[in-house]
């Protein structure tokens, strides 16, 4: 699940040759979600998409059997059409997440967590990663700058990457993220509850 700059929610659904797979859309109107969903993005039935991510002008970026591709609302009446690929991924790519200037970041159980840069003049990403930090992730966000990267290790433990730096914060295991304008991060625990850390100063901890 993943929503966008104004409310929608959206979700990634398929596993392979059983059905419709592609992304639902369930819209926002009043800040009131609608029950129904609308298909906004159709995918081969042999598509297994995974993961999704959505940058703050709308473009959707979606894994599937590896590999990434970034769709645009730019198509007639607003419909997702390709507009990059990822032509060279790592394996075992566990999540996705994408900052404001459109660079995708992957974790990965086998590389860590993985930054692919965009090029705009060009409509690119750069062929080959940098690495961010060198902790294996299944899960990862970050702030909408890029300045600041967040993982889960193989055993849900939070680490945040700046500066090149990577250091161990919380004192309780983190599973999926999310990151809010504010640079706050939101992680959920074992125990079935919220855990917010705010910056200080650029560090988290608690």
């Amino acid at each position: 699940l993943m929503d966008d700059a104004n409310g929608n929610l959206f979700a990634v659904t398929g596993y392979q040759n059983t059905g419709t797979a592609g992304v639902y859309k369930f819209s926002s109107v009043n800040g009131i979600l609608q029950n129904t969903p609308s298909l906004v993005l159709s995918l081969p039935a042999t598509s297994w998409p995974n993961q999704l991510a959505i940058d703050a002008t709308g473009n959707m970026y979606v894994e599937n059997l590896g590999g990434v591709a970034r769709y645009s609302p730019t198509g007639p009446g607003g419909s997702y059409v390709l507009s990059a690929t990822l032509t060279s991924t790592p394996t075992a790519v566990q999540s996705i997440a994408v900052d404001a200037a459109g660079n995708l970041f992957l974790a990965t159980i086998s590389q860590g967590i993985l930054k692919y840069a965009f090029d705009a003049t060009t409509n690119t990403f750069a062929s080959s990663p940098t690495q961010i930090s060198p902790v294996n992730s299944l899960y990862t966000a970050v702030t909408a700058d890029g300045s600041t990267v967040f993982g889960t290790d193989n055993s849900f433990h939070l680490s945040y990457s700046s500066g090149g730096t990577t250091t161990s914060f919380g004192t309780t295991q983190g599973y999926p993220l999310a990151v809010d304008s504010d640079d706050n991060l939101y992680t959920t625990s074992p125990a079935g509850t919220v855990q917010l850390y705010s910056p200080t100063g650029g560090i988290y901890g608690g």
